[in-house]
């Protein structure tokens, strides 16, 4: 499609019927909003170029958010103690654990009833690293709140199966169990 603006005397003008500069047909109008709509002609532009101008642009601000945050966090913690992380993690010598002592998680315990299992909401006692036949294991020695004194441990690989960090993980894998 042609331009609908042309430049006329300093002002930008309505191209007449068809888009025509003689006779008869040519219409001069101006005004902002004429003048808004020769801007976006000057763009060379079209509308499915801005709408992926406009994805781009939410993009980089959603970027500008993320970086922010970064800065924020390299300042609190210091870029000597982020690249000593970085070359452990690189290495293998980084794990970070789904969760701390105190923390609340919820665990599926084999009880005696009909079902398999039962949800408790059980407080991290501890965390115990170990290694044995050269793999390390990390124990976390879990405590009920239902039951205080009674102590069950759970290793590393049990989160996502049998520890979860929300009740409604815990649930949803109690309603699997149950239909198994």
């Amino acid at each position: 499609m042609g331009r609908l603006t042309y430049m006329h005397d300093g002002k930008w003008c309505i191209n007449g019927v068809n888009g025509k500069l003689t006779g008869d047909n040519q219409a001069n109008y101006w005004g902002e909003a004429v003048d808004q709509l020769a801007a976006y002609e000057n763009t060379r532009m079209e509308p499915c170029d801005y709408n992926t101008m406009r994805a781009a642009m939410e993009q980089c601000e959603e970027a500008k958010k993320q970086l922010s945050e970064l800065i924020h966090i390299v300042g609190a913690t210091g870029i000597n103690r982020i690249q000593e992380l970085a070359q452990a993690d690189k290495t293998g010598r980084l794990e970070v654990l789904p969760c701390k002592i105190g923390d609340w998680v919820y665990a599926l315990w084999d009880v005696p009833t009909e079902y398999k299992y039962v949800i408790y909401c059980a407080e991290v006692k501890e965390i115990r690293h170990s290694v044995r036949n050269c793999r390390a294991t990390t124990t976390y020695r879990l405590e009920p709140i239902e039951y205080r004194g009674r102590i069950k441990e759970y290793r590393d690989d049990d989160f996502g199966k049998t520890v979860f960090l929300t009740n409604e993980e815990a649930e949803a894998a109690l309603r699997k169990e149950k239909r198994e």
